[in-house]
């Protein structure tokens, strides 16, 4: 009876324990899905944003912008990073924030785009970061 009773304990013990996994994947889940959307919302926005600032004389400049965003919006779109550890995947998404952060102030440095415009960007990106570092 005892050794019964020990091994239903055991089975219910291993029932919500797998319970408990089961719901911390389905948590990082939808953590990774709330970022992808947050990364293409913010992709949205800033090729929204850049194409109502466009004028003949940055023109060039913010379609290079535009192109960049895009690419972006594509990569948060797509499943790239899912079979990725959950280490790897903040290492690329640090990478790629440095990237970013790095492009806009080259961009701003070559007198590219404005002040307003690198701010406006480095805002966005912040938002990101803050997300992807908790």
């Amino acid at each position: 009876m005892r050794i019964s009773s020990l091994i239903f304990n055991i089975k219910k013990l291993r029932y919500i324990l797998r319970r408990i996994e089961n719901k911390k994947r389905s948590e990082q889940q939808l953590k990774d899905l709330a970022m992808k959307d947050l990364y293409s919302t913010n992709a949205e926005y800033l090729i929204q944003y850049v194409k109502s600032i466009i004028t003949p004389e940055n023109e060039e400049t913010l379609k290079k912008i535009i192109l960049y965003y895009q690419g972006v919006y594509w990569v948060a779109s797509k499943p790239i990073l899912g079979k990725a550890s959950k280490y790897e995947k903040k290492k690329i998404q640090i990478k790629a924030m440095q990237l970013e952060r790095n492009t806009i102030q080259s961009l701003f440095e070559n007198g590219d785009i404005t002040w307003n415009i690198a701010s406006e960007l480095r805002k966005n990106l912040n938002y990101i970061e803050s997300d992807v570092l908790r």
